[in-house]
């Protein structure tokens, strides 16, 4: 039964991309108007240089700072770590992957269930679900200091929510089905 629904996605994604690449596509405008002087100027300042269906433009910094993606300056160690960017979400994640642990174990512990995770035994110590997802959570706020420390505003932030709310649904899981 699923594989009849698989091969049907597969055939209907193929037969998109076949009449999307069917379709006519004009000839791409050039990238740079003006010289690449102007381009340089443009960011130099602190705009945008882009390019909008073909119309290639700058776009000064007040109008666009509400879209600006990377802060003006890279940011030091200190600043890093005295920032609600890396705390709150290093926080959130880390309470998230221990309330999934303790839950975990409680659920082995006191009740007939197992660990669905693929990475790890039926049936881990406390030990083995710290060192797992502590690996996780250690690499995922790794990723969102040097995203910061870069100058990179929100990048950091995506493995730390996915991470957390993967852990949220497992101890929910564990909450709900297993006690």
């Amino acid at each position: 039964m699923h594989f009849r629904k698989l091969l049907w996605a597969l055939c209907f994604s193929f037969c998109c991309s076949f009449c999307w690449a069917q379709a006519t596509v004009p000839d791409a405008p050039s990238s740079v108007i003006g010289g690449d002087g102007e381009a340089i100027a443009c960011i130099r300042s602190g705009g945008i240089w882009l390019n909008d269906m073909g119309v290639v433009r700058c776009v000064p910094p007040k109008a666009h700072k509400w879209f600006r993606l990377t802060y003006p300056t890279h940011w030091t160690e200190r600043q890093v770590f005295h920032s609600k960017s890396f705390w709150v979400p290093v926080a959130v994640d880390f309470g998230a992957f221990v309330a999934d642990t303790e839950y975990t174990h409680q659920g082995l512990a006191h009740h007939k269930c197992v660990e669905g995770n693929g990475v790890l035994p039926q049936h881990p110590s406390r030990g083995q679900l710290y060192g797992v997802n502590l690996a996780q959570w250690g690499g995922a706020s790794a990723f969102n200091w040097l995203m910061l420390k870069s100058g990179v505003k929100f990048a950091g932030i995506v493995p730390l929510a996915y991470d957390a709310q993967g852990h949220i649904r497992g101890a929910y899981q564990w909450r709900s089905q297993c006690w």
